[in-house]
């Protein structure tokens, strides 16, 4: 039987460098407001997943409306 990886969970022989990352795990929903160059604001809002990926050795971010 193969061995599955929980998508919340780093490989424990993963490198501890991938740690700096960990904050993104998880489901996120962000605003975000900026001014253009002729001083008109505009914003936005986003969704991101984040979750370890390649057995944990690695993280992947996903944004979406």
């Amino acid at each position: 039987m193969k061995h599955q990886q929980r998508l919340d969970q780093p490989n424990p022989n993963a490198p501890a460098e991938l740690s700096r990352f960990a904050f993104l795990i998880g489901q996120w929903r962000f605003d975000a407001r900026f001014k253009s160059a002729n001083a008109r604001v505009a914003g936005l809002s986003r969704n991101l997943l984040g979750y370890y990926i390649l057995d944990g050795y690695a993280i992947a971010d996903e944004y979406n409306r």
